[in-house]
């Protein structure tokens, strides 16, 4: 009888071993789509290959979620109940965690935010992820935009010594002034997304003493004119407002017209 068992388990061992599930015909195409970065046709891949719910995994639900966030904002509630169940899946996952959070940030939902950030560092850190994704500095403009940014206290916790744009940025709050060398790095970085640099510069714009004042005196100088691309500009309008309600140099205001 033991030795029937025996052999009875060993069998379903083996068979288990062959079992393969295989990844519907759309999942190809679908990732194919997602990493070349043309989420309409994630979507119509997804939704027309009508996937039974039993056989939707993680990446069914993180390339529709991501998908219908990066083709509207108006989806972003959506696109987190999606990257939510993905997480069922496997919890595991720095990219489910990192989405999620950036997509509170964009609905100002900046305490769950805070939370998915704080994870996927923790994820970061036990990766070896080459892609800058700049977890930490995302950790720090969270806690400006909750006014909750110590920097003596910040340091202490995050490695703000393996990038150069949080140390930098650390430092400019620390000093109570703005470097233009470091708004240089900040304009001129490869590394950096186009958002990424607005939100650096509107946080120290708002805690920076005289942030509007300082940030006026550099961006005026003429060489900002080659430094600041043009999309870049387009996104920075909302700061270039206040500046230039505050400045009577008119230059910059016919420049923004005339290239925006």
């Amino acid at each position: 009888m033991k030795r029937f068992c025996f052999l009875l388990v060993f069998l379903l061992f083996l068979l288990g071993c062959k079992i393969k599930v295989t990844p519907p015909a759309c999942y190809y195409k679908a990732k194919e789509a997602f990493e070349n970065k043309d989420y309409e046709l994630v979507i119509d891949l997804l939704e027309d290959a009508k996937i039974p719910v039993s056989q939707k995994t993680d990446w069914y639900y993180y390339f529709y979620g991501t998908s219908l966030y990066r083709i509207s904002k108006a989806q972003t509630r959506k696109a987190i109940d999606n990257l939510k169940i993905a997480i069922t899946f496997h919890d595991e996952v720095f990219e489910y965690y990192f989405n999620i959070a950036q997509m509170y940030f964009d609905i100002a939902d900046y305490e769950h935010a805070h939370a998915f950030f704080e994870k996927a560092a923790t994820l970061y850190k036990d990766s070896n992820k080459t892609e800058p994704y700049n977890v930490y500095l995302w950790i720090a403009l969270t806690l400006c935009k909750q006014d909750l940014f110590n920097v003596s206290e910040f340091t202490k916790v995050y490695p703000t010594d393996e990038s150069l744009y949080l140390k930098g940025f650390c430092t400019q709050i620390s000093a109570n002034s703005l470097s233009e060398q470091y708004i240089d790095n900040i304009s001129n970085a490869e590394n950096l997304k186009v958002d990424e640099k607005i939100l650096i510069i509107d946080a120290l714009f708002n805690r920076v003493s005289g942030g509007m004042e300082q940030l006026t005196a550099l961006i005026l100088m003429e060489k900002y004119t080659r430094l600041l691309t043009k999309e870049l500009v387009i996104n920075l309008k909302g700061i270039f407002q206040k500046i230039l309600m505050a400045s009577i140099n008119k230059g910059w205001e016919i420049w923004i017209e005339q290239n925006c």
